[in-house]
């Protein structure tokens, strides 16, 4: 057993100082963003307060307080994507489909982008019976995923040319 000890440490010290390395190598040979990153909005306090008690609140399926905590955060600020999601969800399951449409459509106003709230108000214009909607919607968010798979790729391809040229020098 004493004998296992003296061998497993050092190569267990070996095996970090290899990850080590790779994560500094790996970290140095960063590409240029091809866009500037968004910095993360910084909520105030009550704002942030508001959703993490919706998070919460929709996390233990109380879908009435999640919904007048995300309206207390809409209130705060309207321009809160995730708040009209995360409310249009709580309409949606509980069957309020006209509020869950508009919570959907305002997401989707504020960032047409995210394929996330196209997919949502997919599912109540199906259970409108707007079946042409819920398909031009489903399209959207296909398309949408598809373009961020495309930008993923072409990210990990500069990343690689990148990795390759900085081993040369």
């Amino acid at each position: 057993m004493g004998e296992m000890r003296s061998t497993t440490i050092p190569v267990l010290i070996a095996w970090g100082s290899a990850w080590l390395g790779v994560v500094l190598v790996i970290g140095c040979a960063k590409p240029e963003p091809t866009q500037p990153k968004k910095t993360p909005k910084q909520l105030p306090p009550a704002v942030k307060a508001a959703m993490e008690r919706g998070d919460k609140a929709l996390s233990n399926n109380d879908r009435k307080a999640a919904i007048a905590a995300y309206s207390e955060a809409i209130k705060l600020d309207g321009n809160l994507k995730r708040a009209y999601v995360n409310r249009g969800v709580a309409y949606n399951e509980l069957g309020e489909l006209q509020k869950a449409l508009a919570d959907f459509t305002k997401a989707i106003e504020l960032d047409p982008t995210d394929s996330y709230p196209y997919e949502q108000r997919a599912q109540v214009y199906r259970k409108l019976g707007e079946v042409a909607k819920a398909d031009a919607d489903k399209e959207k968010a296909f398309q949408l995923r598809e373009k961020r798979r495309d930008q993923i790729r072409e990210d990990k391809k500069k990343w690689m040319e990148s990795k390759s040229k900085s081993k040369k020098t």
